[in-house]
């Protein structure tokens, strides 16, 4: 009867770090795909910027 029990709890201490590292790993694929996503906005936007300006200074400022 003892003998099980310590083979259950083993088990279950296994079970739980196995959920651990998966729930981890998952929080980093949300993390990097987030990090991307605001890296690619940022560039849009600062690509779009330069163009305004591009044009702007056509527009108004010509030499």
């Amino acid at each position: 009867e003892v003998k099980e029990k310590k083979e259950k709890k083993s088990r279950k201490g296994k079970s739980k770090d196995r959920t651990r590292k998966r729930k981890k790993n998952r929080d980093k694929t949300i993390h990097d795909a987030y990090v991307s996503s605001a890296f690619s906005t940022y560039l849009h936007l600062s690509v779009a910027l330069l163009l305004i300006k591009l044009i702007w200074e056509e527009l108004f400022c010509p030499f």
